[in-house]
């Protein structure tokens, strides 16, 4: 929670006003090619909340998970005397491995999970970037627009995922925070 005051909260606000900025930017340039921008944005926000609806139980349970593991490991360490006295160090030692490798498993699929986010967010933005090529290259050719334009727009287009993907990973830490 600290992490994420103090190292993703500026960071949220600055992305946030690059976006606005970046796109009102592009509105003013061509709003027909901003429709465009806008339809990939409804995209990345809704890969952004179908990824965090798969890994925030996923984040709870390897909470819990390693709370248990943390637990486990200091009940033996303080009673290390009584399970040496009884000799349990096998089955405390098996106990421990498993819950253990419970919270791997559990970490490896909220990180698997987690880990395509970005790769989505890169695939929808290079899609729509080429769209966007397409389209602007049209409204040059029926002159709706001058070459110096789309190649302005173009510039911006590939600077509008940025603080949008910035914004989508702190919601992603935030997510795993709050768990």
């Amino acid at each position: 929670v600290s992490d994420l005051v103090s190292n993703n909260f500026p960071s949220l606000i600055s992305s946030t006003i690059q976006a606005v900025m970046t796109i009102t930017i592009m509105i003013i340039f061509s709003w027909k090619l901003t429709l465009t921008i806008t339809v990939a944005i409804v995209l990345m926000f809704a890969v952004v909340a179908i990824i965090t609806s798969k890994c925030s139980p996923l984040f709870k349970a390897q909470q819990k998970a390693i709370g248990e593991v943390n637990g486990y490991s200091e009940e033996y360490i303080k009673g290390i005397k009584v399970v040496k006295l009884f000799c349990y160090e096998d089955i405390t030692k098996s106990t421990f491995t498993e819950l253990n490798e419970n919270y791997r498993k559990i970490g490896v699929k909220a990180n698997v999970i987690g880990g395509f986010m970005s790769p989505m967010m890169s695939m929808i933005t290079r899609v729509n970037y080429a769209i966007v090529v397409v389209l602007g290259a049209t409204f040059v050719l029926s002159g709706e627009m001058s070459v110096a334009t789309l190649i302005t727009y173009l510039d911006k287009s590939k600077s509008y995922a940025s603080p949008i993907v910035s914004i989508a990973s702190t919601y992603n830490s935030l997510v795993s925070a709050l768990a």
